[in-house]
């Protein structure tokens, strides 16, 4: 397999004619607003269908335990993360087409859960035991983690 290599400059300010900025996000994966207020949102509806499948599936499959079990459960793994990957994918190529010439902010995400609150196990009132969270609690949980 033959490979091309082209070495393009980088490119000076002079060259980037806007700025933008992306949010990343829930429920649009990517909100991109410019320095003149103009914003597109990049919707997550799909990919956050297909992971709440998955999720399900995994919480069966968990529950189950069998070697089988385990085995589809590798298969699910590496299924959802090439699905992520692709709508990043596809999310980012789609940012660049409607701005060629621009600087790109993306937010900072490095510490993300430290630095949100989320909803964990609550003690008894007599101090004995954990009661657990609710159901959507639990599942709100899992999308901000994803």
């Amino acid at each position: 397999m033959v490979s091309l290599e082209i070495e393009i400059p980088d490119p000076t300010p002079a060259q980037l004619t806007e700025v933008v900025e992306v949010d990343v996000g829930i429920r649009y994966l990517a909100v991109t607003s410019t320095s003149t207020g103009k914003a597109s949102f990049h919707s997550g509806k799909r990919v956050r269908h297909r992971a709440n499948h998955y999720a399900r599936l995994r919480k069966r499959l968990q529950q189950k335990g069998t070697r089988g079990a385990k085995r589809r459960l590798r298969r699910i793994e590496q299924r959802e993360r090439r699905l992520k990957l692709h709508a990043n994918h596809i999310i980012a190529k789609q940012i660049i087409e409607q701005h060629p010439h621009a600087l790109i902010g993306l937010e900072q995400l490095t510490d993300i859960r430290e630095r949100t609150r989320r909803r964990k196990c609550k003690r008894t009132k007599k101090g004995k035991g954990t009661q657990m969270v609710s159901v959507k609690a639990r599942k709100a949980n899992r999308v901000h983690s994803q």
